[in-house]
């Protein structure tokens, strides 16, 4: 899903020079308010757990009774949890070299859990007195640098240890700027399931070079060479190959098969309609949500058509429709309710003049009016789309249209539906407002027998 903010650039002044160094009472104030608060920090850090090297632990575990759950980085030196049916956790280190954190994906769950490694295992415990040990899964990860678009991309091949043919499933991320080697879940999975998956850093992010970006067609251009990488890392063990295109990637994945020797798509929680229609069907359910009537429900649409319109044009064009628009939304309180994290709310928050100027720093190319619809049409090999039916970040309402049709004219597209999922397939069972608590349960084991199938 298309994010973003506008940087901010601090105002910077060189109070030393100003005042001068020779006056007792400003070296007084600088210790104080300079010096003070760095002994200070220097001495927090000396209490923080010393940072390691996590990718000895990232990856999948089994227990003796066949309990598959998986480890993958959070944010600040932490890890979190997903067992197969959905369950997480998020666990950080602390000096003992123990994880100990609590339920739910954000750490906010009622139950506090611990995890010990060792060198190829883990143990769990919860409050509750619950117990899991798992030992790390027989999977060979080989790592690949791979030139594609004039820039050096880094990707990882996990590959279950066995001399059988492997179906290969090539992940393409969403539109985090994050490590996906490091972030994601799903390569574990499929690989601990006996099907070889291929995770890159898309440019930008992670170890791969390049400046972020996203323009659809580039990152189609990636993820074809990501294939063409994982295919020849596997040489003759690999059999049916395809993409699993997550979030952004449910538009990248699609337009790459079609230029790539792909058996298969699957998308997850991603969209059939362009990133402009997104932004005007998030707009106008958010803002029907907060209880508008539907005049300003429509007029906070309009609001987001003129603000994708004049992000596809790098705000060259005129803008005095937009800002009607946006003072007439400002008259109704509409501004006060639209989504942080669409692009309308982040740009009806700033002057249109500062965005103009800001927008060089801003602009990542999204191809706003991507024509997804078409080239689902046209793509005639087997597609699975995993779809939230609760996803307020990509309502899937019309994208389950488009999907519908397709399957008329392409038996081969299957759509999954889950009920109380939002975006990521993540569940909040009290509403958006509640911890994230965990992933769908049907969600990961549906995507392995997807691709083992093919």
């Amino acid at each position: 899903v298309v994010r973003g903010s506008p940087p901010y650039v601090p105002a910077q002044a060189d109070m030393v020079h100003c005042l001068g160094w020779g006056d007792g009472v400003v070296r007084r104030i600088l210790f104080t308010f300079i010096a003070v608060p760095i002994l200070i920090y220097v001495g927090w850090l000396a209490f923080q757990p010393a940072s390691h090297d996590q990718t000895a632990i990232i990856g999948g575990y089994l227990s003796e009774d066949g309990q598959l759950f998986v480890f993958s980085q959070a944010a600040d030196n932490c890890l979190r949890f997903v067992s197969e049916d959905g369950e997480a956790a998020r666990l950080c280190r602390n000096r003992a070299d123990e994880y100990i954190g609590a339920t739910y994906l954000d750490g906010q769950g009622p139950e506090n859990v611990r995890a010990t490694f060792s060198s190829s295992s883990v143990s769990l415990s919860w409050d509750s007195g619950r117990t899991l040990s798992g030992a790390r899964s027989a999977i060979e990860m080989t790592d690949a640098v791979f030139a594609s678009g004039g820039v050096e991309l880094f990707g990882q091949l996990l590959a279950p240890k066995t001399e059988s043919d492997l179906n290969l499933a090539v992940i393409v991320q969403g539109s985090s700027r994050r490590s996906a080697v490091l972030r994601l879940r799903e390569q574990h999975f499929l690989a601990a399931r006996g099907v070889a998956a291929f995770v890159y850093d898309k440019r930008g992010t992670g170890r791969s070079l390049g400046d972020y970006t996203q323009d659809f067609d580039l990152l189609a251009s990636d993820a074809a060479a990501a294939l063409q990488t994982a295919q020849a890392l596997l040489s003759d063990r690999g059999a049916a190959s395809g993409f699993v295109g997550l979030s952004q990637g449910g538009w990248v994945a699609p337009l790459a098969a079609q230029g790539a020797d792909a058996d298969f798509v699957v998308i997850g929680y991603g969209l059939a309609v362009s990133p402009a229609e997104e932004e005007r069907a998030q707009i106008t359910e958010s803002i029907a949500a907060a209880g508008f009537d539907d005049a300003a429900v429509s007029l906070a649409g309009d609001l987001a058509d003129e603000t994708v319109a004049l992000a596809g044009a790098d705000f060259a064009s005129s803008t005095e429709r937009y800002e009607g628009i946006k003072r007439a939304a400002s008259s109704q309180g509409i501004l006060d309710s639209l989504p942080d994290d669409s692009i309308t709310g982040q740009i009806a928050a700033y002057p249109v003049g500062a965005v103009r100027w800001l927008w060089r720093f801003y602009d990542v190319d999204t191809s706003w009016f991507h024509d997804a619809g078409s080239i689902i049409e046209d793509l005639k090999i087997p597609q699975l789309w995993l779809i939230g039916l609760r996803d307020q970040e990509a309502p899937p309402g019309r994208t389950l249209e488009v999907l519908r049709a397709t399957q008329q004219t392409n038996p081969s597209l299957h759509v999954a539906t889950f009920k109380t999922a939002g975006h990521g397939m993540i569940e909040r069972p009290e509403g958006r407002d509640h911890p994230r608590e965990r992933y769908a349960e049907r969600y990961i084991p549906t995507l392995v027998e997807f691709v083992k199938s093919q």
